[in-house]
C-alpha cells in the first residue's frame, strides 16, 4: 500500500508520503521438525519541507523511517558440523529494528561575486537495533546470536558547511573553505558485555578553483582527524591527525594540445592500535593532439599513477574490533589512445 500527497503554494513545497507492506513468513526446519510462522508490518514513512527564498537561495528539512526484520539465519540458522569451534545459534524472539533518518540542507549563491553558502546535515537512530551477543566458552568455542538492544540508541550523524567566494586579489581566483565531520555510536555484546564503539572523523580543508575555456584548476588541502574507540579495549583506540589533499589542473596550448593531470595525497599517522603511518601520493596525467576544425579525432598518452602508490588501505571500527586492511589496486600503467567523436548520428530523412 502506497500513500503520497503534495502541497505547493508560493515559496513552499511540502511532500508527505508512506508505504506499508503486511508479510507473513513460515518456515520449517525438517531436520527437528520446528516450524516458525511471523507476521509483521514493514513500514516506510517520508515527509519533506523546502522553503525558496529565491532562485539562489533556500532551505529544506526531510524524515523518512524503515523496518529492518531479522533474516532467516538469526531467526533459525542452517546447523552445520563443518566448524565446531563457531556456532550459530538463533533467536526467535527478535524483533524487527526500526531506523529514523533526518535531514536538513541550506544553500545561498550570489551571482556578482560567485559567492556561496552551504550547510547540510543528517542524523540517524535506530530502535530495538538488531545487534550481536557472542560468547566464547572455556572449550575455545564461540556462540553467535542475534538479540534486540534495549536502553540505547545507535546513531550516525554527518554534517558538512562550505563557503567559497571569487578573490579578485587573486586574479578572480575561486576561494573556499569546508569542514565536514561524520561519526557513529554502535553496540554489541561481548560474553555477555555489552561494548560501545565510537567512531568520529573530521576533515577542514581550504580549496582554491577557477574554470574557463581554456584553462581550470581545483586544489584543496587539510588535515583530517579520526578516532575509534571500543569501549572494552579502550587500549587499542585509533587516533590521530592525518593529510588529504586533492588537485586537479587542465590546461589548453596551442595547436590542439590539452594537457590534464589529477593527483591525490593521503596521509595516515599511527595510533596505540597500528605502530605505522601509512602515506599515499596518487599522481594521474594525460596528454592529448586534437585534429580537424571540431577536433572530433584525438590522440591520447595517459599515465595512471605515475609514482606507483596506488596501495589500497583503510581503518575501521566494527564491533569491539579496529581493523586495518591492506588491498591491491591498479597500479602504474601507460595507454595510447585513438578516439573519434561521433557528433552526428546517421538516419533515413524524414518528409515533412
Amino acid at each position: 500500500m502506497c500513500i503520497r500527497d503534495s502541497y505547493k503554494k508560493g515559496k513552499t513545497v511540502i511532500n508527505i508520503g508512506t508505504k506499508t507492506s503486511f508479510v507473513n513468513f513460515d518456515q520449517t526446519e525438517i531436520y527437528k521438525n520446528q516450524s516458525l510462522s511471523r507476521n509483521f508490518i514493514n513500514w516506510l514513512p517520508q515527509a519533506s519541507y523546502q522553503y525558496k527564498f529565491s532562485a539562489q537561495k533556500s532551505i529544506s528539512f526531510g524524515y523518512n523511517g524503515s523496518t529492518t526484520q531479522p533474516t532467516v539465519n538469526q531467526l533459525q540458522p542452517v546447523r552445520s558440523n563443518d566448524d565446531p569451534l563457531n556456532i550459530p545459534e538463533g533467536n526467535e524472539d527478535l524483533r524487527p529494528s526500526y531506523t529514523n533518518r533526518i535531514n536538513f540542507r541550506y544553500n545561498t549563491y550570489k551571482i556578482l561575486t560567485n559567492q556561496s553558502f552551504y550547510v547540510s546535515g543528517s542524523f540517524s537512530f535506530i530502535n530495538n537495533q538488531i545487534i550481536s551477543n557472542n560468547f566464547t566458552d572455556s572449550e575455545g568455542r564461540t556462540i553467535y546470536k542475534s538479540v534486540n538492544l534495549n536502553d540505547h540508541l545507535p546513531f550516525n550523524y554527518y554534517a558538512y558547511t562550505g563557503f567559497s567566494k571569487k578573490l579578485s586579489f587573486l586574479g578572480n581566483i575561486n576561494g573556499g573553505l569546508n569542514v565536514n565531520v561524520n561519526g557513529s555510536r554502535f553496540y554489541n555484546y561481548v560474553n555477555n558485555e555489552l561494548n560501545i564503539t565510537n567512531s568520529i572523523t573530521a576533515n577542514p580543508a581550504v580549496n582554491f578553483s577557477k574554470y574557463n575555456d581554456k584553462n581550470s584548476f581545483y586544489l584543496s588541502f587539510g588535515p583530517n582527524y579520526t578516532s575509534q574507540q571500543a569501549s572494552l579495549q579502550k587500549q587499542t583506540s585509533n587516533k590521530g591527525w592525518g593529510y588529504l589533499g586533492y588537485m586537479d589542473l587542465s590546461l589548453k596550448l596551442p595547436k590542439k594540445i590539452s594537457v590534464s593531470s589529477s593527483s591525490e595525497y593521503t596521509y595516515t599517522p599511527s595510533s596505540s592500535s597500528f605502530d605505522s603511518s601509512f602515506e599515499r601520493f596518487i599522481i594521474n596525467a594525460s596528454l592529448t593532439k586534437a585534429f580537424f576544425k571540431q577536433e572530433s579525432l584525438k590522440f591520447m598518452v595517459s599515465a595512471n599513477d605515475i609514482l606507483n602508490q596506488n596501495q589500497g588501505f583503510r581503518r575501521y571500527a566494527s564491533a569491539n574490533t579496529i581493523t586495518q586492511t591492506s588491498y591491491n589496486n591498479i597500479s602504474r600503467y601507460f595507454m595510447f589512445s585513438l578516439i573519434w567523436d561521433f557528433n552526428k548520428m546517421g538516419g533515413p530523412t524524414t518528409k515533412p
